[in-house]
């Protein structure tokens, strides 16, 4: 029998990060997570439009809905660096107001996602089953190969649920080299044409065992669960979802972000306030404070 070798896993990267992050919009997500030493999954919509796969009534699927907590690969000093934005033109926003905003609302990650984060470093997040998302040409032979595998085990009736398991599995860590992103101004959706390579996003998606416990999905294709998802995500938050949030002790915590000095001041009154089993300990408050970066200085300084 073959031995096998057991090798220490090293911060060693050096081209990429040796800390995933994951941001968010709100003071309160953060908050949230500290407060429960936990980050919830959340079903997130997907474009996969442009993989021209097709369900078992052979109609295409446009989105799915991906259950998931999303982090970022990305070195600090980058974190902020601006790129091109390109928008849709058929928003329902308008063609004026797509023309007078000012692409700084978009033109870096923390614009995009939050400027409020969490990182963990990158032994930390493989020992908890983090996995690099595989971004998809659009024109690859891999893309048309699997589009062949998915329609064929979708359009017959005598193929086993371990077959399209596996596959929506699949699909649920797969995502564009380029595509577009929604989001929101006014209370308006707006679209933009971005690079998603650039993020270089691993994701983090709950064991199947405590899904089926309680009917949950990794990955939702139908329109009618979909239009749901904001119910079902807060429902997720709820304690008895626990065995299905991405766990972490204080301890794992590498940065903490914050956009300002005021929000910094705010985040320390937090944790001075917060009591418990797991921060009891001045000294624990005053590790987890010493872990937060204000995002003014890293755009100055890094």
């Amino acid at each position: 029998m073959k031995n096998v070798v057991n090798l220490e896993y090293k911060d060693d990267y050096v081209q990429s990060a040796n800390t995933l992050f994951h941001f968010m919009k709100q003071r309160d997500f953060l908050f949230k997570a500290i407060d429960n030493c936990a980050l919830f999954p959340r079903y997130c919509i997907e474009d996969v439009e442009y993989m021209g796969l097709s369900d078992s009534l052979n109609r295409q699927i446009k989105e799915i809905a991906v259950l998931q907590k999303c982090f970022c690969d990305i070195p600090l000093h980058k974190l902020t660096e601006k790129f091109d934005v390109h928008f849709e033109s058929d928003s329902s926003v308008g063609e004026e107001k797509l023309q007078s905003l000012d692409e700084n609302d978009f033109n870096t990650h923390t614009k995009c996602y939050g400027e409020f984060a969490i990182g963990f470093a990158k032994p930390w997040s493989v020992n908890h089953g983090l996995q690099p998302v595989l971004y998809i040409n659009g024109e690859s032979d891999f893309l048309r190969d699997f589009r062949g595998v998915f329609n064929h085990i979708m359009s017959r009736d005598d193929v086993d649920d371990i077959f399209v398991d596996d596959l929506l599995a699949r699909l649920a860590f797969m995502k564009p080299l380029r595509g577009i992103m929604k989001r929101s101004i006014d209370g308006k959706p707006i679209s933009l044409e971005k690079n998603f390579h650039d993020e270089k996003e691993w994701r983090f998606i709950p064991d199947e065992e405590f899904l089926l416990e309680k009917n949950l999905e990794k990955v939702i294709a139908k329109k009618m669960i979909q239009d749901n998802l904001a119910a079902i995500n807060k429902n997720i938050e709820i304690s008895s979802y626990s065995p299905i949030w991405l766990k972490f002790e204080y301890e794992d915590i590498k940065y903490i972000i914050v956009p300002n000095y005021s929000e910094k001041l705010a985040l320390i009154e937090h944790i001075m306030d917060m009591s418990g089993e797991d921060i009891g300990l001045s000294k624990d408050k005053c590790i987890l404070i010493s872990k937060i970066l204000v995002l003014d200085d890293i755009r100055k300084d890094w």
